[in-house]
């Protein structure tokens, strides 16, 4: 028997269609649940910092520094090594961001810093109040002093027993070294410390440089950070440590003034490395302990 389509009533329709208005409710529900979801992903990528740009591209940290500056930075068969730099990458892998590294003018990283070149100066670098004035930094990682690296066949210092015996030898000597920008430069020129007139001063772009021109006869001294200097008579013959502390410093990176983020994120790791001991097994290393140094890529502004 042939089957016969029979259709629905106008009132059978009305009874299973939806109203109008259930129809519009739904398209804002629909609506406000994709926001929503656009929103989660949103904060999904950019949490704590984030680790995308506006194109979705992974972000990048940018680390200013200075070498030769061992053992905080130095350049080995093409790489970037160092306590500085191994705590930068660490630092990146974290967050998840594309590290960067510029080897630049030690006296040209504030500026770059400042100017958006760079997120960071990490180069050994001392909190001063000068520096304080205008840029932010991260807590202190390492204590500093400014010692003396004289030749090794030098006996005019022989006698000194404190700050005091060192300055009173320093200010009869010809000329003093020290690399430009630093603490040690400043410890030459500035008045409240020995402050030199210029002809006994001179600058130099590293301490290493600074250090050939002592070998050479140039110089008479190089005021210089003790951990660096110990590593320049470790590395080059014929000269000798003059172990009195000058000064008392603290290390810390340089950033930009109102770029809290980046201080607070840079201190929660340094936290975290200190007190699950990889800070002090990276310091250990590069002072003359066991452990694999790590070699980072790098781009050289200076050549």
């Amino acid at each position: 028997m042939a089957t016969v389509k029979t259709n629905k009533t106008a009132t059978e329709k009305s009874k299973n269609a939806p109203l109008k208005g259930e129809n519009i409710m739904k398209k804002l529900l629909t609506l406000v649940m994709t926001a929503v979801l656009g929103i989660a992903c949103v904060f999904g990528m950019t949490a704590c910092g984030g680790t995308n740009n506006e194109n979705g591209e992974q972000k990048t940290f940018t680390v200013l520094t200075n070498c030769p500056f061992a053992p905080f930075e130095y350049t080995e068969n093409g790489k970037i090594y160092g306590i500085d730099m191994e705590i930068a990458a660490g630092f990146a892998k974290e967050n998840n961001y594309k590290l960067v590294i510029k080897n630049i003018d030690f006296d040209a990283i504030e500026s770059q810093v400042g100017a958006g070149y760079g997120d960071i100066g990490m180069a050994g670098m001392s909190i001063t109040p000068e520096r304080l004035a205008s840029y932010a930094f991260s807590t202190e990682y390492y204590s500093a002093s400014q010692v003396l690296l004289v030749k090794a066949d030098d006996t005019s210092f022989d006698a000194c027993k404190t700050k005091e015996d060192v300055d009173a030898v320093l200010k009869t000597k010809a000329k003093l070294g020290a690399q430009s920008g630093t603490t040690g430069f400043s410890y030459i020129v500035d008045e409240d410390c020995l402050g030199l007139e210029q002809s006994k001063q001179k600058g130099y772009e590293d301490g290493q440089t600074a250090a050939m021109d002592l070998t050479n006869g140039n110089v008479d001294v190089v005021i210089i950070d003790e951990a660096p200097a110990k590593a320049l008579q470790a590395n080059m013959k014929g000269l000798k440590v003059i172990d009195i502390k000058l000064t008392d410093e603290k290390y810390a990176f340089l950033i930009k003034k109102d770029n809290t983020e980046l201080v607070e994120s840079m201190n929660n790791y340094l936290a975290k490395i200190k007190a699950n001991g990889d800070f002090d097994k990276i310091v250990n290393k590069y002072n003359g302990g066991e452990g694999e140094k790590i070699g980072y890529s790098f781009v050289d502004e200076n050549n």
